[in-house]
């Protein structure tokens, strides 16, 4: 074999040693990059689990939340036959013990509660029974131009914070009490009422009915 012979295989092994290792550089490419891919789904697999895992103590602490609600604040069903003034009532809450009161939570914004003032005063002009209007966490210019503009005959009692609404676990307005003429709670109405409604169940009360 003369030397061209050998200088020809020579390049070829060479020429075939390049390609090799162009081969293996791609396969290495290929390979990092699959690689690449994996981890990349396996940091959206691990965020999804923190997600889920964030998910899961949100709702736990709701689930908490919820039982010391229930725990701490007053059952609404509860309050009926007790005093209104162990629910510590602001000061200026004065009662004629004399005949019943009907004690209505509403605020100035609350449509409900504005259709039912007429109704309201309908009954102050009664003379059975007293109303109060407590106005709950609303702006005192706006409860008095409230007043003016449906001549409210009645006492209007401001409860800023909700603290008088709350500590009887009201939650909801309009709301209103009947109170009998020793102050106790003898019904809580839900929602809108009408003269006749609480003239009704002042009537079952003297009739000997507990509703």
């Amino acid at each position: 074999m003369d030397d061209k012979d050998k200088n020809g295989k020579l390049i070829n092994l060479y020429e075939a040693g390049l390609k090799r290792v162009e081969l293996l550089r791609d396969k290495e490419e290929k390979f990092l990059k699959h690689m690449n891919e994996i981890n990349q789904e396996r940091e959206k697999i691990k965020g999804g689990r923190d997600k889920l895992k964030i998910l899961k103590i949100a709702f736990t602490a709701l689930i908490v939340l919820f039982g010391i609600y229930i725990m701490f604040i007053p059952d609404r069903n509860n309050i009926v036959g007790k005093s209104i003034f162990v629910f510590k009532p602001p000061e200026s809450l004065k009662l004629d013990l004399g005949r019943y009161t009907v004690i209505n939570f509403f605020a100035s914004w609350c449509d409900s509660c504005t259709e039912e003032i007429p109704e309201l005063i309908k009954l102050q002009n009664s003379a059975s029974v007293s109303v109060v209007g407590i106005a709950v966490q609303d702006d005192r210019n706006k409860v008095d131009d409230l007043a003016k503009s449906y001549n409210i005959n009645y006492q209007i009692i401001h409860d800023p914070d909700g603290k008088f609404a709350k500590n009887l676990g009201i939650d909801a307005i309009p709301t209103t009490l009947i109170l009998s003429d020793d102050s106790k709670i003898r019904k809580v109405i839900y929602g809108p009422v009408s003269a006749q409604d609480i003239v009704k169940a002042i009537q079952k009360f003297e009739s000997g009915g507990s509703k």
